[in-house]
């Protein structure tokens, strides 16, 4: 909050509707710190403090600020348990979904439509069409505080979201996307639930990739590039997109969610006539839909995937929901009704072994850096504002980077890294621009440590997730500041960022 024109600012880290662990407030059983920046109040262009007016803010206001925030008689008591409760509830559905098997549930009266493409915040209006599950997929559970909840359950396997344009299908898929978080009383998506584990796979041109073993997907380059080891600064949607599930499996995915609008089409698919009219021996690419079976059989992962024009994927589903004007249908038996009326096969094509999934050890070194690129300019051009530079509180000046290291841009998409940026866009579970501070962090943490052990990329995700458990969000800050501003990301957008960063070297 601003006091005066001439500063007076308190400012902490904004939440969003996902509620993240965070700095900005720590609770010990001693007492509860609250962390924020204060903008004294200045003359002469910001170059004088008033003194008088310093004195009034911190001594007066900051105290009267406290007393109305973080004294429990000054809270509406019904309201904070409400939430505390909540949230419990939410936390208990996740580890009861993955008993019952599920992958994911979305309860009846959700809120799935956002207010706009700009806003999370829930839709309000007469056209809005809360969630009702289907009679064959309702699935209820027992809550400690809410009690029985009732809802789609969607169990583990290959699940198919079809429909026609404007149903509700990416709706549905962008709740499931962010059901692996907790939301806040109210956003309309409090319950929709799904695995901690689950990822988002999206073509990605342009990545970075580094000594992955694509060989599942992709083989016989020309020129005999290998792909057990596959390594380029320039992927290509296909590429990209094997890339990103044999990363997401090496650090323990169990689900991933694929919408057939951002994915390369010959990754999805190869039909019987393009099979007929380009031999297998002239294709180096296997596509998703011959392993999409043995990905779950073989390797216990998941999928849901929105599709709107890949009818073959009919094979290989074992459920099958259509969204006819935003109310989801059960039409798995016409699905397979179809698939027997119309068998068309995926030949020698079809359900073929997985194939192996391999444990890297990255090393996290400046040294071998490219000359960067001008930062692209998508982040700024989405938020129709300025690009922003949201330094980490050390991280800029401060030589324990070796270079300038930021999170750049409203979204906090991009981050500068020792003078490399790193585009985080395609990692679309990150919510919050703390999320990519604490991503910023867990870099410049592993680029001092990283080059004495030898650790596989999931045992560093473990280490980094095991010291935050036993030590905050700010313990991994090398001279030990005391930052409001971080918020936990998963490992999944942790071992996310590690890979699309351009210095990364493969021991």
């Amino acid at each position: 909050m601003r006091t005066s024109s001439k500063g007076g600012d308190f400012n902490m880290d904004k939440p969003g509707q996902q509620v993240l662990e965070r700095s900005a407030v720590d609770v010990t059983p001693e007492f509860v710190e609250a962390r924020f920046t204060v903008g004294l109040p200045a003359q002469g262009q910001g170059r004088s403090i008033m003194g008088r007016q310093a004195i009034t803010l911190l001594t007066e206001r900051l105290p009267e600020i406290a007393k109305a925030t973080m004294v429990f008689p000054s809270l509406d008591a019904q309201d904070v348990q409400r939430f505390v409760e909540c949230i419990e509830d939410q936390c208990v559905l996740r580890d009861l979904i993955v008993g019952a098997g599920l992958v994911a549930f979305v309860p009846n009266g959700a809120i799935l439509p956002r207010l706009s493409g700009a806003s999370d915040l829930p839709m309000r209006g007469g056209n809005l069409i809360p969630f009702v599950s289907p009679a064959s997929l309702e699935k209820s559970f027992k809550l400690p505080n809410r009690g029985l909840i009732k809802g789609m359950g969607i169990p583990k396997g290959v699940t198919l979201i079809a429909g026609g344009g404007f149903h509700g299908k990416s709706t549905l898929l962008d709740a499931l996307q962010v059901g692996v978080y907790n939301h806040i009383p109210g956003d309309g998506r409090e319950f929709v639930s799904t695995d901690a584990s689950v990822v988002k796979i999206r073509a990605e041109d342009g990545r970075s990739i580094t000594s992955v073993d694509i060989s599942t997907f992709i083989s016989n380059l020309p020129f005999g590039q290998n792909t057990e080891r596959f390594s380029t600064p320039d992927g290509s949607g296909s590429t990209s997109m094997a890339a990103n599930i044999q990363e997401a499996l090496e650090v323990g995915s169990r689900g991933l969610l694929f919408d057939e609008d951002t994915c390369a089409t010959n990754f999805l698919i190869r039909d019987r006539r393009m099979q007929m009219l380009v031999s297998k021996d002239n294709e180096p690419i296997t596509p998703l839909i011959s392993k999409i079976r043995s990905l779950y059989e073989e390797k216990g992962c998941s999928s849901i995937l929105v599709v709107g024009g890949c009818g073959s994927y009919l094979d290989v589903a074992d459920l099958v929901v259509s969204m006819e004007s935003y109310v989801p249908m059960d039409v798995t038996a016409k699905a397979k009704g179809i698939v027997s009326a119309l068998p068309i096969g995926l030949g020698d094509e079809g359900n073929i072994p997985y194939g192996p999934v391999s444990s890297r050890t990255p090393l996290i070194s400046t040294a071998n850096v490219p000359t960067p690129d001008p930062a692209p300019a998508t982040d700024t051009e989405e938020t129709g504002a300025a690009a922003t530079e949201l330094s980490r509180a050390g991280g800029g000046g401060s030589g324990r980077s070796g270079g300038k290291s930021a999170v750049r841009g409203r979204t906090g998409h991009l981050i500068t890294f020792s003078g490399t940026d790193i585009d985080l866009s395609a990692l679309e579970q990150l919510v919050h621009p703390s999320q990519a501070r604490s991503i910023l962090d867990v870099l410049l943490y592993l680029q001092s440590v990283s080059g004495g052990k030898q650790k596989t990329l999931a045992q560093w995700v473990d280490e980094i997730e095991g010291m935050w458990d036993a030590k905050g969000m700010d313990c991994l800050d090398l001279q030990g500041w005391k930052s409001g501003e971080l918020a936990r990301p998963r490992r999944f957008e942790v071992a996310g960022a590690i890979n699309r960063f351009r210095g990364l070297r493969i021991m």
